[in-house]
């Protein structure tokens, strides 16, 4: 299986549980978005199907949300038809400037925005100036692959308890995602709500959570020590702050300064 393109792999550990994820969602009657799937195809300009932009980077970088409410469903029948939501923001909107600054063009929430712009241009541009040598790349994921949907066909505010038992049962593949796609560094911007840190838990062996600064709350910003991961880090999710930003970037900062700092261990 490890010979597979990657983008292979997580079709079909989606497709293995895809069946019976449907039979429960209608067996419950349960409105969901559409799950959120990942895949590292690209096309480049002759539409030719490419891993490399991931595979041959030095650095990878897994960036998490909550859960993604306005993922909305298609004519999608099979994960295939879901992973090409993902494929197209990544054609369309995943860009690397001439100065090698990475960034989604195109900002539709305060995540993509303010969060994983935030740290995908930080960390890009400091590769780019100090590093030439080095490339990094970022994928977004959320640490619920479904969302809710009130019956009335409204979405909800967040994932529903009913909604999310479903997914623990019957589609846990985060596990798997992080074993086939092997990333460096977790950034977790899920929030410090109780309900998201279980969520993590399900999903990883965290042993142990450590503050990076002493003058750092482990609520507000905790560094996680997760079996076979490099780097990880759990703090607030950008849209979750009613302040100017300005307290939320003390804590991504010092995630930034973090990472910096281990980038020689990461690449040796």
């Amino acid at each position: 299986m490890k010979n597979k393109p990657l983008t292979l792999q997580l079709e079909e550990l989606y497709n293995e549980k895809w069946g019976k994820l449907l039979e429960q969602l209608e067996q419950k009657q349960i409105k969901v978005k559409a799950p959120f799937l990942l895949s590292v195809d690209k096309y480049d300009e002759e539409d030719y199907r490419d891993e490399s932009w991931y595979t041959d980077a030095d650095l990878k970088v897994m960036i998490f949300g909550q859960e993604a409410n306005r993922w909305e469903w298609k004519d999608e029948k099979t994960p295939a038809d879901v992973m090409e939501n993902y494929q197209e923001l990544y054609h369309d909107d995943y860009k690397v400037d001439d100065s090698g600054t990475i960034a989604f063009a195109k900002q539709g929430s305060r995540f993509l925005c303010i969060g994983f712009n935030g740290f995908s241009s930080q960390i890009s541009e400091y590769l780019h100036n100090e590093m030439p040598n080095r490339r990094v790349t970022f994928l977004w994921n959320n640490i619920s692959k479904l969302s809710a949907v009130g019956r009335d066909g409204v979405s909800g505010v967040a994932v529903n308890n009913e909604t999310h038992e479903i997914e623990r049962e019957f589609f846990h593949v985060i596990p798997d995602e992080i074993e086939i796609l092997k990333p460096d560094v977790l950034i977790f911007l899920t929030g410090v709500t109780d309900k998201y840190n279980e969520y993590i838990r399900e999903n990883f062996n965290v042993k142990k959570e450590s503050v990076l600064l002493d003058d750092y709350d482990t609520r507000d910003l905790a560094k996680l020590d997760i079996a076979g991961v490099k780097l990880a880090y759990r703090t607030h999710h950008p849209a979750s702050r009613i302040d100017t930003g300005e307290e939320t970037w003390t804590w991504y900062r010092a995630i930034l300064d973090d990472i910096k700092k281990n980038l020689d261990t990461i690449f040796q």
